[in-house]
């Protein structure tokens, strides 16, 4: 059997350290408030220039944060160009 306790870069989810999924979520959940309220809207990939929605309505362009400490700061990104800005 495989060790069950890994800790650190031992475990597989392992992201910038302790507090990175934390900010990442408040960041995540001010940005859905923003937009529920309006504050924030919206726009098409910044990159590709795409803008769709699935057939339940759900919007396939995302919220992409440089800095999780600056929560309203985000450009928009279709799933494909957010999946290449994170490979960078």
């Amino acid at each position: 059997m495989r060790p069950q306790i890994r800790v650190g870069k031992d475990n597989p989810f392992y992201r910038h350290g302790k507090g990175y999924v934390l900010e990442r979520r408040r960041a995540l959940n001010k940005v859905t408030k923003a937009v529920r309220r309006g504050l924030l809207v919206p726009q098409p990939c910044e990159r590709c220039g795409f803008e769709g929605r699935c057939k339940d309505g759900r919007r396939k362009v995302h919220a992409h944060h440089d800095d999780y400490s600056k929560p309203l700061e985000v450009r928009w990104l279709c799933k494909a160009c957010h999946h290449i800005e994170h490979l960078r």
